[in-house]
């Protein structure tokens, strides 16, 4: 019975080691769309501003 406890902990451990992954890697993505919500916006605040988007310059960049 004990074996079988034990089985059953390690087996918990290493599935929340797979899930802190996946939620680091789902982080990670949210940071990017993020970036790219934020040069979206001020990429319209450019056009707004100027009236079009030759005096506009935005950059995207990952996030490393």
């Amino acid at each position: 019975m004990k074996v079988e406890v034990k089985g059953e902990r390690n087996e918990m451990i290493s599935r929340l080691g797979i899930l802190e992954e996946k939620i680091a890697e789902i982080n990670h993505r949210m940071e990017e769309i993020g970036m790219q919500i934020e040069a979206i916006n001020k990429a319209l605040i450019c056009l707004y501003g100027h009236g079009d988007f030759n005096r506009c310059s935005v950059i995207i960049r990952c996030a490393n």
